[in-house]
């Protein structure tokens, strides 16, 4: 039987404000959240990361047998082109005989800031996972849902459109491409630790989540270049009719 947890010491409403106040300010960019309560409904708010605007923060979790989550840290990503989150923390299941589990789900929308379809695909990856099977089977699994052109969480119960992503017991990661590039889309991730049988156990402690994002020149740059091209093909002609 699965039930919701809560850790960490510090009073409920203190942990929801510490989740709640970096997403207040709409169009900033989007700062470290350490969650250590889980509450039940969407985060409303939004920030950035480059020309991505991260929405509705929306996270559950629940344990049963031995399974156990510490702290979660959701940190940006912002390198080579990729553009994200990484949520690090411990999601552990430990076995003495019984099944055990621990699952974090993890919701938001996601929207280019500028408005063009610049989301060329999504890449999901288990960064640090570690499973031992004793004497049954241990198992660490990320599933995601996503959900084109809209950026709404919790997920969509209808989607008219709709990809997946899966990695299990393994960090090579799993990457979807959107032809052609979209502009928003709400993603929907199962994070998922299961252990069962006498001394196996499995955790998780660091799953990426991020986008590579096409370059859109800007119109001052598209007019600059218009205007060289003119430019050199008056020349062309001139040199023709000389």
């Amino acid at each position: 039987m699965k039930r919701a947890i809560s850790v960490g010491t510090a009073a409920p409403l203190l942990i929801l404000v510490l989740l709640l106040a970096p997403s207040l300010a709409f169009g900033a960019a989007c700062p470290t959240i350490v969650i250590s309560s889980f509450p039940s409904g969407p985060a409303s708010g939004s920030c950035t990361i480059d020309d991505l605007t991260f929405s509705d923060l929306y996270v559950t979790a629940s344990v049963s047998g031995g399974g156990t989550i510490g702290p979660l840290t959701i940190t940006p990503v912002n390198s080579g082109g990729e553009v994200g989150f990484e949520l690090t923390g411990s999601i552990d299941a430990g076995s003495v005989g019984s099944p055990s589990s621990a699952d974090v789900t993890l919701q938001y929308g996601v929207a280019s800031t500028s408005g063009t379809p610049i989301i060329e695909d999504a890449t999901l990856q288990l960064v640090n996972t570690l499973n031992l099977q004793g004497g049954g089977i241990a198992i660490s699994s990320v599933d995601e849902n996503i959900c084109l052109n809209t950026d709404t969480a919790p997920f969509p119960a209808s989607c008219a459109s709709e990809d997946s992503l899966s990695v299990s017991n393994s960090e090579t990661p799993d990457t979807i491409t959107f032809s052609p590039p979209v502009t928003e889309l709400s993603a929907s991730k199962d994070i998922n630790a299961y252990a069962y049988g006498e001394g196996s156990f499995s955790t998780i402690s660091a799953v990426e989540d991020s986008y590579s994002l096409s370059t859109v020149p800007e119109p001052a740059s598209i007019a600059l270049f218009g205007s060289g091209l003119l430019g050199l093909a008056g020349f062309a002609r001139r040199r023709f009719f000389k």
